[in-house]
């Protein structure tokens, strides 16, 4: 599926012959069914205020993968007083404001380029990092951070396993 010179699907409003337009191609695996974007649109770009307009819906389906993600961490038996924890693109922080009110995490922060006018949400209970997770190392560092989850992501981020690498070493 090749689209040459197209432009990104959620630029919404009136039409702007000089909008830019990028070279978007999906490549598929045909042995096990990988899907993957040849090209990938520079995040600094694609997720300024100006150009992602995307926001997660609160709805019966989202909270179920909420209560699934709540499930996990209930497995895992932390012991949530001593976690820093930080969420990776919050999107709307809907997650976010779930999961600090079910967990009383020593501190919370999100990370997410969307949030570059705010230091703090949720009645100050969460700490903001408006800027790319990429970008974020001393943040990470100045909050003390030791447990990272990102829900939809990693599809996101121009280099993933140079952002893991980073988020291990921090």
């Amino acid at each position: 599926w090749n689209l040459p010179n197209y432009p990104i699907t959620e630029a919404y409003g009136e039409y702007d012959a000089n909008y830019p337009k990028f070279d978007q191609e999906l490549m598929i695996c045909m042995s096990c069914g990988h899907l993957q974007l040849k090209n990938q649109v520079d995040p600094n770009f694609l997720y300024s205020l100006d150009n992602y307009a995307f926001r997660t819906q609160t709805n019966s389906k989202i909270l179920k993968e909420f209560e699934f993600i709540q499930g996990f961490l209930d497995e895992l038996n932390l012991d949530s007083g001593k976690i820093h924890a930080l969420e990776i693109g919050s999107s709307n922080l809907e997650l976010a404001k779930f999961l600090n009110q079910r967990n009383k995490f020593k501190s919370f922060a999100v990370c997410d380029p969307l949030f570059t006018n705010q230091d703090k949400v949720d009645g100050g209970s969460i700490e903001v990092i408006g800027k790319l997770a990429e970008d974020a190392s001393e943040e990470m560092k100045r909050l003390g951070i030791n447990f990272v989850f990102g829900r939809h992501v990693l599809e996101h981020v121009l280099n993933p396993l140079s952002l893991l690498e980073n988020i291990l070493k921090n």
